[in-house]
């Protein structure tokens, strides 16, 4: 089969896997896969993370073999923050996604998902680097703050409020302003390079899981993160 599948990827314009992961199908797409691939073709992996070389994988991201990368599983979880896919630098955006296996609840978007900024943990974070002048005439108009759960924030002055309990405390919540019964945290990502814009990165939790412990450590592992992805050429321990 890896021969076959080697000679098969020379015309194919996509490769997604759904495979589980077996004897048989353990880096299945090899490095030897990826070198006969079709320049700029697109991966996708929803199966088991072990049926890719993800070393070979980075490789042929990094030299443009791969033009894109959506990856929900990964050979090693969770994704160790050295890792390099967190910072390639590509032409495409490659996604990176946490499999939540049977939750009960989506704990996290999808790509292409769009939420209101006055309502996400997210949007809260980077609203918060504008000034309360910007932000105000931003939100005017009775359609400025759709309403997703009880919680949603419903006028200018409880998001100004919000935004500033953010600034003070360093990173934002979303209590159940987005999903019920979901605990979102987040904080900022400053740019890179001057005149780029701010990121934001952040975590979704079960709101019942959550005590001030927990949201504690999630917030230094994001904190962490964000060292990281700020410098990724820095070697950290």
């Amino acid at each position: 089969m890896p021969a076959q599948l080697a000679e098969v990827v020379e015309q194919a314009d996509a490769i997604i896997n759904k495979l589980p992961g077996t004897a048989s199908t353990y880096k299945m797409i090899s490095r030897d896969v990826l070198a006969r691939v079709k320049p700029g073709i697109i991966v996708a992996s929803v199966g088991r993370g072990n049926v890719i070389d993800q070393d070979a994988l980075v490789e042929a991201l990094q030299d443009g073999r791969v033009g894109f990368a959506g990856l929900d599983v990964f050979a090693d979880e969770p994704l160790r923050l050295d890792d390099p896919l967190w910072t390639l630098d590509n032409m495409m955006v490659l996604y990176l996604a946490r499999h939540e296996g049977g939750a009960p609840l989506r704990l996290s978007a999808t790509v292409g998902d769009r939420f209101p900024a006055t309502v996400t943990a997210v949007g809260s974070v980077l609203l918060a680097q504008l000034d309360s002048a910007v932000v105000r005439d931003r939100f005017r108009g009775p359609d400025a703050f759709p309403t997703w759960t009880e919680n949603s924030v419903s006028t200018i002055d409880r998001l100004l409020t919000k935004l500033d309990a953010v600034r003070q405390r360093g990173y934002a919540i979303d209590d159940g302003e987005t999903l019920p019964g979901v605990f979102g945290l987040a904080v900022v990502l400053p740019p890179r390079r001057p005149g780029e814009e701010p990121l934001a990165i952040g975590a979704s939790l079960m709101k019942a899981s959550m005590t001030p412990d927990t949201e504690s450590r999630v917030v230094s592992e994001l904190i962490a993160a964000r060292a990281h992805l700020s410098s990724p050429g820095l070697i950290r321990p």
